[in-house]
Parts: structure tokens; sequence; C-alpha cells
């Protein structure tokens, strides 16, 4: 998603779900905007170091409490977007004319 004209990636992964989590207990009056904030930017820092990116720091909350409220809902329609996405286990089965039997037959 982009943000001030740079991109940023995110990525759901265990790492980030225990980083927010660690984040909520330590800031359980927190609000959830704040909340929101926080899970994007541990969705983009696990995305980073999941593609070797170093230079790609998320923005700032200061620097996103400066932008109009539609930003925040962007980044909260992304955040629950590839949070789904990255839960979701994805099973390929393989077509029917494909799959080898490992029945062995009898004489």
């Amino acid at each position: 998603m982009e943000i001030n004209g740079k991109e940023y990636g995110l990525f759901y992964s265990v790492g980030a779900h225990i980083a927010f989590d660690n984040w909520a207990v330590q800031h359980a009056k927190s609000s959830y905007a704040e909340g929101v904030i926080q899970k994007f930017t541990c969705m983009v820092l696990a995305y980073n170091e999941v593609n070797g990116i170093k230079d790609n720091d998320p923005p700032t909350k200061e620097e996103l409490a400066k932008l109009p409220n539609y930003v925040f809902e962007e980044i909260m329609a992304e955040v629950l977007k590839c949070e789904k996405k990255d839960s979701e286990r994805k099973v390929e089965a393989e077509a029917k004319g494909n799959a080898k039997s490992t029945v062995k037959k009898s004489s």
C-alpha cells in the first residue's frame, strides 16, 4: 500500500502476530485506532524482514496522525485484508487424472 508516495508491503507472520500481541498486552488501554496502526507497523516490519528490505521503515504514529482520516481507513482495510489472507491455509489438490495409486494389485 502507498502512503505519502512510499510503497509498503504487509505480511502477517507469526512474528508480527507475537509482536502485536505483546504490544497489546503492554498497552491495554490504547484505542482501537492505535492498535490498527501498531499492527500495520508489525506487518510492514515482517514484510521487510522476509523480503530482505532494509531501508523502508514504516511511517511513525506521529507522521500518520498528520494525514487525513481516509488514510487510516485505507490502512485498516489493508491490515484486515492481509491478516485474513495470511491466516488462511491454501490447499492445492492434484487433478484426478494425475493421481497415482499406492494400492498394489493382487495376482
